[in-house]
């Protein structure tokens, strides 16, 4: 994934923006608004701005008279963005007995349960995509309490439920995926057993499975798996994902590549993909994961998470991933600011003619960054990533 040359930091947020588009969407987002007001006082919008071309609105910035405030709400009519989105209620700490159901129709997003127990009488129905992130850790496990019956997912959407123990209160029972596909990542399941119904996939990650052990999909549904699993007495149609194949990955990867070229959004399961083939040892997935962790796309943002990907892979060489770590460090994403580890990782992927690296290595000589102000080594790399 290509990172462009004049790079902007939300400063809350930890988020490094490279491109017009990314500075436009992270406008958009509900938690950024006190970063963008930041920017504009301190006149680096305007900067970065001006560096992306777009100098009739760098302008406005400098020049208008409006309050930082009228400023932003500027901004995003002129990119028709609303800049209130509706958050998502919260569930956290919720009374126990509520009924799950009418909490996650119409939710969407990441939710987290800090409670340690659901109860719900009816199927699960879930009407748009969604994380649902409970904890495990000894005493604090969250668990659902849920009948036999159904999780109902919107058709072609991927639901995934981590760290969490789902449990029935009926016995050993089935519970059927219907929809679309639901991903259970670390997700224990006692007394009751997953099934796929047609046109639905389930995958599981690491799951467990106490009192039975067993998954299977009805006709034209899937079920894949990290692990063996026992079949329905030998009937149903169970199937476990094989490794993927070096092409297989390369091809995926080159996808997910366009599509960010594209500014299309992650999914969930595409960020999962990703990490199993990252997992495997591949440099590019590994660098990949680190850009997804470092943006939140697919998963949660985590700086940190991201900085450890990335050092797997530039370890491995790969220039990408060198530079996205040298950028790492000179704007304290997920690290302390160490503007010579920053110029340490630049040169790493600069002498593999990483062009962007190159140009960043320019830069820290044009600025003094982490080296000695030298105008000449600076020339010097500006016309190497420039050729």
């Amino acid at each position: 994934m290509a990172r462009t040359q004049i790079p902007l930091k939300l400063e809350s947020t930890g988020k490094l923006l490279r491109s017009l588009a990314e500075l436009q969407q992270a406008l958009a987002g509900k938690d950024n608004y006190a970063d963008f007001l930041q920017l504009v006082e301190n006149g680096r919008l305007a900067l970065f701005l001006e560096r992306q071309d777009d100098a009739e609105n760098a302008d406005f910035l400098r020049n208008s008279e409006q309050t930082p405030e009228e400023k932003i709400q500027a901004l995003a009519d002129r990119w028709e963005i609303a800049l209130a989105p509706a958050d998502l209620s919260s569930v956290n700490n919720a009374p126990r007995g509520a009924d799950l159901a009418k909490i996650v129709r119409n939710a969407s997003g990441s939710i987290l349960f800090a409670c340690d127990e659901w109860q719900t009488s009816k199927p699960l129905i879930i009407d748009t995509k969604a994380t649902f992130s409970g904890s495990r850790c000894g005493e604090d496990e969250t668990t659902w309490t849920i009948p036999g019956g159904t999780i109902h997912l919107p058709k072609g959407e991927t639901v995934t439920f981590r760290n969490l123990c789902i449990r029935s209160n009926e016995g050993e029972t089935d519970l059927t995926v219907r929809g679309g596909t639901a991903v259970f990542d670390k997700v224990s399941f006692e007394e009751c057993r997953i099934v796929a119904s047609t046109n639905a996939m389930v995958r599981l990650i690491a799951a467990d499975f106490c009192g039975v052990s067993w998954a299977y999909a009805e006709e034209g549904g899937s079920v894949q798996s990290d692990r063996p699993l026992k079949s329905k007495n030998g009937a149903g149609n169970q199937q476990v994902a094989s490794e993927d194949t070096e092409e297989d990955d390369e091809a995926f990867l080159d996808e997910l590549d366009k599509m960010d070229d594209r500014g299309e959004e992650i999914t969930q399961e595409q960020f999962l993909r990703c990490e199993e083939i990252a997992n495997r040892g591949n440099p590019n997935a590994q660098n990949q994961l680190g850009l997804l962790y470092e943006n939140g796309e697919g998963v949660l943002e985590n700086p940190q998470k991201a900085v450890e990907w990335y050092q797997k892979a530039a370890e491995q060489g790969y220039a990408n991933a060198q530079d996205s770590l040298g950028m790492c460090y000179d704007f304290g994403i997920g690290v302390p600011e160490d503007l010579q580890k920053a110029v340490k990782w630049y040169q790493k992927a600069a002498e593999q003619d990483f062009a962007p690296a190159q140009y960043h290595l320019g830069l820290c000589y044009d600025l003094g960054t982490g080296v000695p102000e030298n105008p000449k080594k600076a020339a010097e790399w500006y016309q190497k990533a420039a050729e």
